[in-house]
């Protein structure tokens, strides 16, 4: 299991690895783990329901917001789902990026998917939306080099999100997930 996460982390970062171009929100933000959260609204009928969920981003050392950064989103799996905001950081990207942070010269996201769904539910595909959102608003991130990663649900959330939003993508590496032969032609232009 280590040699598979090794081996995604090199895929992952081969694809955030080139030049930075100038640019520039997010001024003054600290290296480190931050927690912020997401809106999900859902409609049923003339009702609109929102739900806040949290999400983690581990900020690089030498961040500069002058500078566009890569981009690696993880998904977790079924054991860290919850609304603690911490859960999902102790799984896969957030040990690995908190333990040797000079490894992950990118933005690292990491969403928590509540307790009462899944990452390829049509809230959890919308959470996901919307953290992506936020951090494209928040940080300098490098459109070019977004990478998709996922330990067990949250690798067939991968497959899912990744199929749908193939054009978002520099790279996608599922762990331990499964997907759709359907959505194979759409992925392999990733």
């Amino acid at each position: 299991m280590r040699y598979m996460l090794a081996l995604s982390m090199v895929v992952i970062l081969a694809g955030c690895a080139g030049g930075r171009a100038a640019h520039g929100p997010a001024m003054g933000v600290e290296p480190g783990m931050h927690l912020y959260a997401s809106t999900i609204s859902t409609h049923e009928g003339n009702t609109i329901t929102e739900e806040q969920q949290p999400f983690a981003v581990h900020v690089p050392k030498n961040y500069d917001p002058r500078e566009e950064w890569p981009m690696i989103l993880f998904l977790h799996g079924m054991g860290e789902r919850g609304h603690d905001g911490e859960a999902q950081t102790t799984v896969g990207m957030g040990p690995a990026s908190k333990k040797k942070p000079e490894r992950f010269p990118a933005i690292v996201v990491m969403p928590q998917c509540s307790s009462e769904y899944t990452w390829t539910s049509e809230k959890g595909m919308a959470h996901i939306d919307d953290v992506i959102a936020k951090v494209m608003e928040e940080f300098s991130i490098d459109r070019d080099r977004v990478s998709l990663t996922g330990l067990s649900m949250g690798g067939f959330g991968s497959f899912r999100y990744g199929a749908e939003h193939a054009d978002m993508f520099s790279a996608i590496m599922p762990i331990c997930g499964g997907g759709s032969p359907n959505d194979a032609e759409k992925l392999a232009k990733v």
